[in-house]
């Protein structure tokens, strides 16, 4: 999933198409990050380092699988929290921090986030060499919308959650409107 994403990414920009990136900046917090590495006994450099910190991950994950879920949710909350943005192909976007990678867009799971289906769209067209179907500035305002959705629902408890029953989520067509009806 995770090569999909990047391969997509960069497809796109070679193609010259806009996109949607997800990205998680580099974190304000690894002071803190750092600390909790040294309580498991475990260096991460003073500067942030993705690298670094995937190791101590999965060190922390065999020596104790059964508590690393706990040490797992305490980084990704100090990580801090994704967002959508939009990108020209002459731009560099900041990356996904937390999976050590530059270019990651969302596109392997259109039938339930909507920047997926975007993204697949997207994808479509420049498979068949016709101009992208959303302009930057379109996917400026859906980047934005799609992380101010989400993040009320991260803030209640640490982890998206879908407050709406199903059913509700099925109400209008994903092609009838450019805002999400379940962006999550």
């Amino acid at each position: 999933m995770i090569a999909a994403n990047g391969v997509t990414a960069r497809y796109l920009a070679a193609k010259k198409f806009p996109s949607i990136r997800r990205v998680v900046r580099t974190p304000k917090r690894w002071d803190r990050i750092v600390e909790l590495a040294q309580e498991h006994g475990f260096r991460l450099p003073d500067n942030p380092d993705s690298v670094a910190l995937d190791e101590f991950l999965v060190k922390e994950k065999a020596a104790d699988p059964l508590q690393f879920p706990d040490l797992s949710l305490a980084v990704v909350k100090l990580l801090g929290a994704g967002e959508y943005v939009a990108e020209l192909p002459s731009d560099t976007a900041p990356g996904h921090f937390g999976l050590a990678v530059k270019d990651y867009a969302h596109s392997t799971a259109p039938n339930r986030r909507y920047t997926d289906l975007i993204t697949q769209r997207l994808l479509k067209a420049a498979l068949a060499g016709r101009a992208a179907p959303y302009s930057y500035a379109e996917l400026d305002v859906l980047a934005k919308h799609f992380t101010e959705k989400r993040m009320p629902l991260i803030r209640s408890n640490g982890r998206s959650v879908n407050p709406r029953p199903r059913s509700s989520l099925n109400r209008g067509s994903a092609n009838s409107s450019p805002h999400c009806h379940g962006c999550l």
